[in-house]
């Protein structure tokens, strides 16, 4: 590549990631680090910008590279927290925390950082009491929307009402600031029972978080996928040499019981829940330049043979290897995984998967509630496009049932919550586990749990969120026109 070209491809990602185009700035800054691999500043573009668009394992490496070449610099240490945090990794992203707050004393954002993290981790009143003496130094808001997040989770809602309100009409907060306080003040309203001010601070919310959406590309993927997986091309595309029957995958939309069903699995003494991995999504991001394509996917499997199948194969047993050396089962929820069934499908054929189901009006509603990552689900904040995916999803299940190689169970969360056990018993009998007492106690479990429902799994069942879309049934009926119920 001539010097000139390497020059404007290192300001086109500097430029891309000052503005925040992540997946431009994680392109462009990986593939001019083939030549310059110890450049710290690509180092910090490509691993802070992985950390955003979701390439967490290449976050994490680019991360401790830069921090390598530069120990004493605090963002860096704060973004491989945020990356950890992410990965679910929950003692190596407070310890991150507490380094970049060591470096840097008078910066916000560590110490909200680990007071998020505690409240996930059931400790509110250790992040109240962090978050106290920093949310007077803190113009930014951030600091309130976490301790109203600490209030909220111990039942202190009016509390938490009345210190966000103060922060609502500041213009000097930062929308995403704004946007977080937005939401944890909705949840709050719904607590004491103000769905209207719930809904208008919801709506608020996802107006902040809003990023554009474009439906006929994303129909374009869903057509790409089933064109390229069909039955004729599957029976001839290669798979891996040896077999296992170590991976199990939960396959769903976002908010639908896949946590639920993960626990279920992490209680049994020979499972084991690897949280929302991303290796398969970034197996399939990678295949083009894996392959030596010049196709993009899925079209580059044209290119697929018997030696990438095992080779592949390989690489995701051994990161299993590394979530648990000695589970018969470990268990991949992560949410794009019912997007990537065809490749789990030529590198597992057989492999068992779980796919959780939720009433319509109520999963598309909890994913409106959710603050999802907008920079990866830009379709998250508006009710019509979150119907509209979900009908995608829908669309893209029945072709995988009807044409791979999967055994794939169906999980209710309706009839979960209305009967456990004979839910749980259908889960661990699926994925071929013995019969374990201990999965009906999938609460007492002590690991992390870092996904929007963190919480729920620490509780035995309960059925308020069945049903919940109804206190807002007259905000709702754009979302029921979309769904195509009336």
């Amino acid at each position: 590549m001539p010097a000139l070209s390497i020059q404007m491809k290192r300001e086109q990602a500097r430029g891309a990631f000052r503005v925040g185009h992540y997946g431009r700035a994680f392109s462009l800054g990986t593939e001019l680090l083939r030549r310059a691999p110890r450049d710290a500043a690509l180092l910090e573009i490509v691993g802070v910008s992985a950390s955003k668009i979701g390439r967490l394992e290449a976050a994490e490496k680019h991360l401790k590279a830069v921090i390598r070449l530069a120990p004493d610099r605090a963002p860096l240490h704060q973004g491989l927290a945020e990356t950890y945090h992410q990965l679910n990794r929950i003692d190596d992203a407070l310890r991150e925390y507490d380094r970049a707050a060591k470096l840097a004393p008078g910066d916000i954002f560590p110490i909200t950082g680990k007071a998020a993290l505690l409240e996930r981790r059931g400790d509110a009143e250790g992040a109240i009491e962090l978050l106290r003496s920093a949310l007077p130094r803190d113009p930014s808001g951030h600091a309130a929307s976490v301790l109203g997040t600490a209030l909220t989770s111990l039942g202190r809602h009016d509390e938490a009402i009345a210190l966000l309100e103060h922060y609502l009409p500041v213009e000097q907060i930062d929308p995403k600031s704004r946007a977080i306080i937005c939401r944890t003040i909705a949840r709050a309203y719904e607590k004491t029972g103000e769905y209207e001010k719930a809904f208008a601070a919801l709506e608020h919310s996802n107006r902040l978080h809003a990023k554009p959406f474009d439906r006929r590309a994303y129909t374009a993927r869903i057509d790409d996928l089933i064109a390229t997986f069909s039955a004729q091309n599957m029976a001839m595309l290669a798979r891996p040499t040896k077999s296992s029957d170590r991976p199990a995958f939960i396959a769903c939309m976002p908010r639908s019981g896949s946590t639920l069903a993960e626990q279920i699995i992490h209680a049994h003494p020979n499972g084991h829940g690897a949280g929302e991995i991303s290796d398969i999504a970034e197996i399939v991001s990678d295949l083009t330049e894996s392959l030596g394509s010049l196709q993009v996917y899925p079209d580059c499997l044209g290119d697929w043979t018997h030696p990438h199948a095992d080779r592949l194969q390989r690489g995701y047993l051994d990161v299993l290897r590394g979530h648990s050396p000695t589970a018969s089962r470990v268990v991949n929820k992560h949410l794009d995984n019912w997007l990537h069934l065809g490749m789990v499908a030529l590198l597992f054929p057989g492999a068992k998967v779980i796919h959780t189901l939720r009433d319509p009006m109520d999963n598309c509603f909890s994913i409106y509630m959710a603050a999802m990552h907008t920079g990866v689900y830009p379709w998250s904040t508006d009710l019509a496009d979150i119907a509209f995916v979900y009908r995608q999803h829908e669309r893209l299940m029945a072709h995988w049932r009807d044409t791979l190689d999967l055994d794939i169970h169906e999980m209710s969360y309706e009839s979960f919550v209305a009967d456990p056990e004979p839910a749980i018993r259908g889960i661990i009998d699926h994925i071929g586990l013995d019969w374990n007492d201990r999965c009906l106690r999938f609460y007492e479990s002590k690991r992390d749990v870092d996904t929007l429902s963190y919480d729920q799994v620490r509780r035995p069942v309960y059925n308020s969120a069945v049903g919940r879309w109804r206190r807002y049934e007259k905000h709702l009926a754009p979302l029921r026109r979309a769904l195509g119920l009336g």
